[in-house]
């Protein structure tokens, strides 16, 4: 998603320093914030949603059983973030 550098200043400031995320369906095991804000989830799934270091870019992955389930994630993120 691309940002402009007051939108990137936004959500660095709501996701690092007041440390939000969105209520996900599934269980929270941690978070990680070292590379981006990753989200791992009880069964071994994980979201993740990182600026890009050389673009104006918000990227977002995530690895599920499911495709289903991993862009399920993925959508919590983006309503949660208003993309």
């Amino acid at each position: 998603f691309r940002m402009t550098p007051e939108r990137k200043a936004e959500l660095q400031e709501l996701l690092f320093t007041e440390k939000q995320v969105p209520e996900f369906a599934a269980a929270v095991d941690h978070i990680s914030r070292e590379d981006g804000c990753k989200v791992y989830f009880a069964d071994g799934s994980w979201v993740i949603c990182r600026f890009s270091g050389t673009e104006p870019l918000l990227r977002m992955a995530a690895e599920a059983e499911t495709k289903e389930k991993a862009d399920g994630y993925i959508d919590t993120w983006k309503r949660f973030l208003s993309l």
